[in-house]
């Protein structure tokens, strides 16, 4: 399957399809013959069948999974409220064995894929010319916590964070100890009260 049939693949079962992923539980619910109906039986039927999964983080010890829609029984697909015309699109792109529906494909790539085939083309493009320019080490150094923080920033905080890039080094530094000396008086009296508050107790 070629990357552009691929990303029609994936536009499509985003459109049509209530959405792509779904955990063990919210199948369970469906209580269809097509499907295990105990939790025991899903990691098996996803092993024997070569299911599409991907990890799930939910703040819990243990490895959740979450099952791609496209390696699901056409019934299941059906009961999810995917249209006939996607189900078909999506049997015959997994009887090819290739592109995004294919179970032995890196996870990895298959998220990076789908990411990329969601931007619009000029988002495209402008990743591409980025890349050229700076490489996949730039993509890294997004990877940072301190940068994820960053890009996080909305209103005034965000606003701050750039009036400080215009800033000289030297009243950067001034800053940064006046709101060092403000945080540390602030937890200096949090612990004061703390203390006269366990004082009171006594």
């Amino acid at each position: 399957m070629s990357a552009k049939n691929t990303s029609t693949a994936i536009k499509q079962v985003r459109k049509d399809c209530m959405k792509e992923w779904y955990t063990v539980d919210e199948l369970l619910e469906l209580r269809s013959a097509e499907l295990p109906q105990e939790r025991s039986g899903y990691s098996r039927r996803a092993s024997k069948d070569n299911w599409k999964r991907r990890k799930r983080d939910t703040g819990k010890r243990g490895i959740t999974y979450e099952y791609h829609i496209s390696s699901l029984p056409k019934e299941v697909q059906r009961l999810l409220g995917c249209p006939e015309s996607t189900i078909e699109a999506l049997t015959q792109s997994e009887s090819t064995g290739k592109g995004f529906l294919s179970a032995n494909r890196n996870d990895s790539i298959d998220r990076i894929v789908a990411i990329v085939s969601s931007l619009k083309p000029n988002e495209c493009e402008d990743l591409s010319m980025m890349l050229g320019r700076k490489g996949a080490d730039f993509l890294t150094k997004l990877l940072d916590e301190d940068t994820v923080c960053l890009m996080q920033l909305t209103g005034e905080k965000k606003e701050a964070a750039l009036l400080l890039t215009q800033l000289d080094l030297i009243r950067v530094r001034e800053i940064l100890s006046e709101l060092r000396a403000s945080r540390d008086m602030g937890r200096a009296a949090s612990q004061q009260a703390v203390g006269d508050h366990k004082k009171d107790l006594v």
